[in-house]
């Protein structure tokens, strides 16, 4: 229908919301483990605009980091979201990281 599935928000969002923290808040080694999400879907983007994500960390516990975002096309909010996530193990280096390059 054109227009882009609020599945693939949802996980563009499970992606920019623990990436924010993980590399905002000094966890770039630890698995962000998604314990809640909640979208609002403002607007719908159609196939091929590009999608801007941002966000910002509202809350970090000694086991929890709670995240809130936003996507644009071109400047216009068409969602929000918010997610808590588990600081949980040390998360290992993938081959991309250690090569510089994809496997």
């Amino acid at each position: 229908m054109g227009v882009v599935h609020g599945g693939w928000v949802a996980t563009l969002f499970d992606v920019v919301l623990p990436l924010t923290a993980r590399y905002s808040a000094g966890f770039e080694e630890r698995f962000l483990l998604t314990v809640q999400m909640g979208i609002d879907y403002l607007a719908g983007a159609k196939l091929g605009d590009w999608v801007e994500g941002r966000a910002q960390i509202l809350r970090t516990t000694k086991h929890m980091v709670f995240v809130l975002g936003t996507l644009e096309v071109d400047g216009e909010l068409t969602a929000r979201g918010s997610g808590i996530f588990r600081i949980g193990p040390s998360a290992p280096t993938i081959a991309f990281e250690q090569s510089g390059r994809l496997p």
